[in-house]
């Protein structure tokens, strides 16, 4: 695991206070920071550079809730490689018209739309239209566990910095929660099947 020095090193986390030539105190802003580079690194799984490109845009009091989201997004995105084909324009119109029926603000270039078309080219539309409202539900509700007050996404970098560590953290055990669901469901289906053949 990398080390505070590390960190120091790739100006990930600014120096402390010198209180030796060898030794800095460090206050409650370094532990805030700290924790949202150890969440990104692991739950988060960005690399060092990606993880730089999301504190430059903490650090920045002009960067919106919805550009640092996109940030975030892009960071994660670049972990994906994919040798998927390009999905036909048939697969990619149903993303747009999907995306508009829900009433979705979404960039055009954002990346999950190329990935969706894909998933519609090879699903079909309607198991996507069921996962979208699914999606709009669970959204819900993962947003109730954050902040309901706005401030935090445009005030001082350690109050951005908890939401965007508790975002990731949330994120993280949602995926987690599902694919442990699934595999639970997966195995009771198994086992009935196994108790009906005998």
């Amino acid at each position: 695991m990398p080390t505070i020095k590390f960190y120091l090193r790739e100006h990930l986390l600014p120096p402390g206070r010198p209180t030796a030539p060898n030794q800095a105190v460090y206050g409650p802003s370094h532990l805030v920071r700290l924790r949202l580079i150890r969440v990104l690194t692991g739950m988060g799984h960005l690399s060092i550079a990606a993880v730089r490109d999301v504190l430059r845009a903490l650090d920045d009091p002009e960067v919106a809730a919805v550009e640092l989201y996109a940030i975030l997004g892009r960071a994660r995105d670049t972990r994906r490689v994919t040798t998927e084909p390009v999905a036909p324009p048939a697969a990619h119109a149903h993303v747009n018209a999907l995306l508009e029926r829900c009433s979705w603000r979404v960039a055009l270039q954002e990346p999950q739309r190329d990935l969706l078309a894909q998933a519609a080219a090879t699903l079909g539309g309607a198991e996507l239209d069921a996962l979208a409202v699914t999606a709009e539900q669970l959204v819900s509700r993962l947003l109730e566990l954050l902040p309901a007050d706005p401030a935090p996404w445009s005030a001082q970098p350690s109050d951005r910095m908890t939401v965007i560590t508790r975002l990731v953290t949330l994120d993280a055990a949602f995926d987690a929660l599902r694919r442990l669901a699934v595999e639970h469901h997966l195995t009771v289906c198994a086992s009935r099947r196994t108790v009906a053949a005998s």
